[in-house]
């Protein structure tokens, strides 16, 4: 179908709050009283499989020209209104663009996942179709009928955070079955495993996280590995902030299929792969939405505010980057802030070892990772020995007024030769004056009367 052969419809139902493309070109199908959803499909989209799958719902230039401007054609209706909002903060800079350019346009395309370049690792195959019954009976007495959510169709979530209960899914269809489905023709069923109260929490945060990642227009996998080991070792779930060891992998892998690999919810297959977490810590290309939802839903708190703070404090130990290539610049990351805290006195690396609660082993490779932390040790030392020969000084003078300079220098010594060789210019600035042979002296007669 070329552009110029975009049919104007005669009418077009109203998007509301929450709702997905999908949702609103099924109500059309029902409206419109066709029989064939390939009619509907060619129409609304410029192809045939309309009603395949959610992500099939793409040429929104099409679809916002058909409609007269009723469904914007820009970034933020694609973010919002459909499943790919839940994977473009993944993709690459040069993906996201070709996905975007692609989306937007006027030309419907009936293979689209192989132009796009989403594999099965960034993109899942499937995408049922999920409701929560609260919100459906809620629906149905404000506006008469009921709509797909957005916010429950994106991968991994199965929980309905506003009434915190499981959702329906509508059961598997074939990929040749291309009829448009509103909610009051699904045949949605329940999960009984997410019937179970612990399922339900689990299932719950899980899907905070993902409401999290998805708001974010884009993503620093780095920043979120940094997150994810922070949160793990705050709560005593990995051994290093740094690195996860082999044990610790084994512990979370084997913790996390223990919380989600029973409840035979779609999405989670990868969790009975040993490697799949070594994989999406290390490859780009297993940047799933899921997997990281589920790497930081095990430990910590799930609120957006805390959510937020743990990334901004990641980010914060990733330094800039610069004008050289980096494969000659390797991005370091900084040492936590507690690490600095413990280390702004002069201490030994064993005594802070205890005040930060990290092995010693740690701190030495924090040492030699972050330049600024040594930097700071010396620097905080240096601020705190000076304030100590100062004091030293002035009490030895405030002790014997009357003391000669090489009197408080003999008295204080070690305080004098630190002073000499960090800080000449502070000597003069505390000891006494020095007093030449022949400098004149005050003297007191006390026999003059007055």
């Amino acid at each position: 179908m070329n552009d110029s052969a975009v049919q104007r419809l005669p009418f077009f139902p109203d998007l509301k709050d929450d709702e997905t493309l999908y949702s609103v070109c099924a109500r059309f199908h029902r409206m419109s009283g066709h029989r064939s959803s390939e009619v509907t499909s060619m129409l609304l989209l410029g192809h045939r499989i309309g009603g395949a799958r959610q992500e099939s719902s793409l040429a929104l230039g099409h679809l916002s020209e058909a409609t007269g401007g009723s469904v914007p054609a820009n970034e933020s209706t694609l973010r919002t209104r459909t499943i790919l909002g839940s994977y473009l903060p993944f993709m690459l800079s040069t993906q996201r663009h070709s996905v975007l350019y692609r989306l937007l346009s006027k030309q419907g395309e009936q293979s689209i996942r192989a132009k796009l370049g989403l594999t099965w690792n960034a993109v899942t195959v499937e995408h049922e179709l999920r409701a929560c019954p609260k919100c459906i009976e809620e629906q149905n007495d404000q506006y008469g009928f009921a709509f797909w959510r957005s916010s429950h169709q994106g991968p991994g979530v199965w929980v309905c955070t506003q009434h915190k209960q499981p959702l329906w899914a509508q059961q598997r269809r074939g990929v040749r079955n291309v009829r448009w489905l509103d909610v009051r023709s699904a045949d949605l069923r329940p999960n009984p495993n997410l019937m179970l109260r612990r399922n339900l929490e689990q299932f719950d945060r899980l899907a905070d996280c993902l409401a999290w990642l998805t708001s974010r227009t884009v993503v620093d996998i780095d920043a979120l590995g940094a997150m994810v080991r922070s949160r793990l070792y705050s709560c005593g779930a990995a051994s290093s902030e740094v690195k996860l060891s082999v044990v610790d992998q084994e512990s979370l892998v084997a913790r996390l299929r223990s919380r989600y690999g029973d409840a035979g919810v779609k999405h989670l297959d990868f969790l009975a792969s040993p490697s799949w977490l070594m994989q999406t810590l290390r490859d780009q290309r297993y940047a799933h939405p899921v997997r990281w939802a589920l790497l930081l839903a095990i430990v910590g708190g799930t609120h957006e505010d805390e959510l937020n703070l743990h990334y901004e404090q990641a980010i914060r130990r990733l330094p800039e980057l610069d004008f050289f290539d980096s494969r000659f610049a390797p991005r370091l990351a900084r040492a936590p802030s507690f690490l600095y805290d413990a280390l702004s006195d002069p201490i030994s690396l064993s005594a802070a070892s205890i005040r930060a609660r990290m092995p010693l082993r740690h701190i030495e490779a924090w040492m030699r990772r972050d330049p600024e932390l040594a930097r700071h040790r010396r620097e905080s030392g240096a601020s705190v020995k000076l304030r100590a020969a100062i004091l030293t000084i002035e009490g030895a003078i405030a002790a014997t007024p009357t003391a000669k300079r090489s009197e408080i220098i003999s008295r204080c010594l070690w305080a004098v030769r630190w002073l000499e060789a960090n800080a000449p210019e502070q000597v003069n600035k505390v000891l006494p004056p020095t007093v030449g042979m022949f400098d004149p002296q005050l003297r007191l007669d006390f026999g003059a009367s007055d």
